[in-house]
């Protein structure tokens, strides 16, 4: 783990804006519910079909930047597609596959009876991940009231986790970091101005100031400052499809080291007992489709990205949260960047450490990388040995 401080963004507040003060349409609405972390609201219907509505009233003009909350997939698409590592596009979707609309809108009003949409919520795709938590930007909107207007018209919709916040966000930084794969909807973030934004150059690496118990000692410097603690932690993600004997947590994809223990006590098991029998013998290796979810960090990722990015991450890593450092166009680079760092480990670390311990034993190889999934950013043509899934309609 380590830490950054940096002066904060006088564009706006960095804390998460209070919840609502003001009705909701229909009476009813859960919201407890809507704003939990740790609950949900469940909203049906409406009987006449209109819009869920839910009022901020924050008495006096507030600037919001980005809302956040939780949900799952509306609807299941034909199909379910990697989430390439490449530059961010409208859309990729693939033929056949059906689009998921939107939950519905945020909208801002100076007076509560006009209305102006700032932009629309994003719905979840069909995802491996248990990751539900969505973010969205947009440009710096003033305004006293604010509302979501939920579009639940077919079946219930389940969110909750709602946040407002002043400060700028990268949109979609979460799936853009790695942190959960899914289909890409057009990038919006704003072209924030120079003082909405992380001055990489006033960052301030604190790492050697955390003591073994994780406290902090640090004089700070006169003024305000933002302290950003980052770690990693396992996926907690679980085999399946498997004998019940041979179940257990997945490997680390991006590691060769946890590669080759996984080899040597799965394929290193099998090989031993069927050396024992005369004539026995196993020609190759597949490796099923990948429904691990997304991994975005391993223990020398650091030195990995610095070693085939060509430069440090260390004063970039506030964007993996979400953070504008520097410039739109800054972050959307080093974000890139990230994803390919895990392509590349994945092909290099996982699927070619996999290829060439097989080879060492006289198998072959064969991968789905990684099938019919939406996993984490990878590159299926970095793989030895191509197998994809196809679902055929007759």
């Amino acid at each position: 783990g380590g830490g950054h401080a940096s002066p904060p963004p006088p564009g706006g507040e960095t804390t998460a804006l209070p919840g609502p003060v003001g009705p909701g349409e229909p009476a009813g609405v859960d919201l407890k519910g809507l704003f939990s972390v740790d609950g949900k609201a469940v909203i049906p219907p409406p009987a006449d079909k209109r819009p869920v509505l839910v009022q901020f009233d924050y008495g006096r003009p507030c600037t919001v930047r980005s809302v956040s909350y939780s949900s799952r997939a509306k609807a299941k698409g034909l199909i379910i597609a990697t989430q390439v590592p490449s530059s961010w596009a409208d859309d990729f979707y693939g033929q056949g596959m059906r689009f998921i609309p939107p939950l519905g809108r945020i909208e801002a009003s100076d007076d509560g009876v006009k209305w102006r949409v700032i932009r629309e919520l994003p719905a979840f795709g069909p995802q491996i991940d248990g990751w539900t938590h969505r973010p969205a930007a947009f440009p710096a909107t003033t305004a006293r009231f604010f509302r979501l207007s939920l579009d639940v018209k077919e079946v219930e919709l389940t969110i909750s986790g709602v946040v407002l916040r002043g400060d700028a966000r990268i949109d979609q930084w979460e799936i853009k970091s790695g942190n959960v794969a899914d289909f890409s909807n057009p990038d919006q973030t704003p072209d924030y101005a120079g003082n909405e934004t992380i001055d990489p150059a006033a960052i301030i690496d604190l790492t050697k100031m955390c003591g073994a118990d994780g406290k902090l000692s640090w004089n700070a410097p006169p003024g305000r400052w933002t302290i950003l603690r980052l770690g990693h932690t396992p996926t907690g993600a679980k085999t399946k499809h498997g004998r019940h004997e041979g179940l257990g947590l997945e490997c680390d994809k991006l590691s060769a080291a946890a590669t080759k223990v996984q080899f040597d006590h799965y394929v290193g098991v099998l090989l031993r007992e069927a050396r024992r029998l005369p004539g026995a013998k196993i020609s190759g290796i597949n490796i099923d489709s990948a429904e691990h979810g997304s991994q975005n960090w391993t223990a020398d990722f650091e030195a990995q990205f610095e070693k085939r990015r060509g430069y440090s991450m260390r004063k970039f890593l506030p964007a993996m949260m979400g953070c504008v450092v520097g410039s739109r166009e800054t972050s959307d680079k080093f974000l890139f960047d990230v994803r390919r760092t895990i392509a590349d480990l994945m092909s290099d670390e996982y699927f070619g450490t996999f290829r060439k311990l097989c080879h060492a034993e006289g198998m072959t190889s064969m991968a789905q990388a990684p099938g019919l999934a939406t996993c984490l950013p990878s590159d299926n043509i970095q793989a030895n040995v191509l197998e994809g899934s196809n679902i055929l309609e007759i």
